[in-house]
């Protein structure tokens, strides 16, 4: 299993893109961030997986939906991967 990493490291990452020579670079955005800009003008997918073998993921996030008042089924899909 690879390392878990923090918030605070992921978001030391960028997204590197290259086009017509140019090259742009972003940050990472945390879901609560792309929540933010877009709210209820689009639909997500929003895969969970396990943590750890235990399901933590999904208390959290439907706390979030919720504080950004997004019910489940108005805003797309949420899918689980638990083996």
């Amino acid at each position: 299993m690879s390392p878990q990493k923090s918030r605070s490291e992921i978001k030391e990452f960028e997204t590197i893109e290259v086009f017509n020579n140019q090259t742009v670079t972003e940050e990472i955005p945390t879901l609560e961030e792309i929540i933010h800009v877009f709210g209820d003008t689009e639909h997500y997918y929003i895969e969970s997986r396990l943590v750890d073998g235990e399901r933590l993921m999904e208390e959290p996030l439907i706390e979030m939906l919720n504080k950004h008042d997004l019910e489940t089924g108005k805003i797309g899909c949420i899918s689980n991967y638990w083996n």
